[in-house]
């Protein structure tokens, strides 16, 4: 019987100290996963508002980007027009620029110099067409000056067009219309829609 209670009391004590290490290796593994949860999560959060922030200004595809960057078409050995870009991205062919913050300008037309701004663009370097969109605005020397939401140039036919409506100024005249086609090697713009006009009286 001295025996065995010896035995037994030798027994237990192991037995408290395996059930002790279970109970601290259990809790670590626990507090172990519940960290690696929470880092996980957090990971994937900023990930996602970071994709998101991107995707909203410009097409996922974008490969190369620039600020304060010049363009121009060259003809005869002159610059047809000059743009300036706050910030330029191009796609990954390199045949698309999105463009924001622009300045466009065109030095020889029949309207003299024409300066062109808007809030972003997207730029063709194949055929060099234009496209303009947010508060796109265009002043000639001439007098004649425009707003407009949209305005597309064509390098083709050196020319702007939109089909949205159009608030037009020249000297005594003043417009509203829906479209305008308007040619840089001539002195007629063009109104395919109504027109609803005021000629003011000189002072």
């Amino acid at each position: 019987m001295l025996w065995t209670c010896s035995s037994l009391n030798a027994i237990v004590p192991r037995h408290m100290i395996t059930m002790k290490r279970i109970r601290y290796l259990l809790a670590f593994f626990f507090v172990t996963l519940l960290i690696g949860i929470i880092f996980a999560v957090y990971t994937r959060k900023s990930s996602t508002e970071k994709s998101d922030g991107n995707s909203s200004r410009l097409p996922a595809n974008i490969d190369l980007t620039l600020k304060n960057a010049v363009f121009s078409e060259m003809r005869d050995g002159s610059a047809v027009w000059e743009l300036t870009a706050k910030t330029t991205e191009y796609d990954q062919n390199g045949a698309v620029a999105y463009l924001t913050g622009i300045r466009m300008q065109f030095n020889d037309t029949a309207y003299g110099k024409i300066v062109v701004t808007a809030g972003k663009a997207r730029y063709s370097t194949d055929t060099k067409d234009v496209q303009m969109r947010e508060n796109v605005v265009v002043t000639t020397d001439t007098g004649a000056n425009f707003k407009t939401g949209s305005l597309d140039y064509n390098s083709a036919t050196s020319s702007f067009s939109t089909a949205e409506p159009v608030q037009f100024h020249q000297n005594r005249l003043y417009l509203k219309a829906t479209g305008i086609k308007m040619f840089l090697n001539d002195k007629k713009a063009r109104f395919p829609e109504k027109v609803d006009a005021v000629l003011e009286g000189r002072k």
